[in-house]
């Protein structure tokens, strides 16, 4: 709906960096196992807690809110009224 931020940009990197030095130069049966072994890693490391006690799934989230209520009050400002599905 409003895509990500800088926060997920870094940690999505950060997650590709540790997936490469997992798997890189592992070969996979099929492209299935491979799904599956993204997929197991990447549900573990969004719901660790990190040094600040929030797990990355709680930083994406509050990222994606803020820049959901930054885009409803552009919008809100665009029509010039208000709306009740923006308040």
């Amino acid at each position: 709906m409003v895509g990500g931020g800088p926060k997920e940009a870094d940690l999505a990197d950060e997650f590709l960096q540790q997936l490469t030095r997992l798997y890189d130069g592992h070969p996979f049966d099929s492209e299935g196992e491979a799904l599956i072994k993204t997929l197991t890693l990447l549900r573990s490391w969004q719901s660790q807690p990190r040094k600040d006690g929030r797990t990355v799934l709680d930083i994406v989230v509050t990222e994606r809110n803020q820049l959901l209520a930054r885009h409803a009050l552009i919008l809100k400002r665009k029509l010039g009224r208000s709306t009740t599905w923006f308040d």
